[in-house]
């Protein structure tokens, strides 16, 4: 079904579009170079910093 890949492409279109021009935003940078390399490690520190903060109990020997 084209209609249903166009929709999604379309959407995806401008989601990338609106993301970019946030990121840029914040950066203050372009939209045409959006950094996506800092919300991946961002994303990623966040199970990271979790489980420093919260260290599982371990058994004293």
């Amino acid at each position: 079904p084209k209609g249903i890949v166009g929709m999604w492409d379309s959407w995806r279109g401008n989601a990338r579009a609106l993301r970019a021009a946030s990121i840029a935003e914040e950066a203050g940078s372009d939209p045409d170079v959006p950094p996506p390399a800092k919300i991946v490690r961002g994303e990623a520190r966040k199970p990271g910093d979790w489980s420093a903060s919260n260290p599982e109990p371990q058994p004293a020997e």
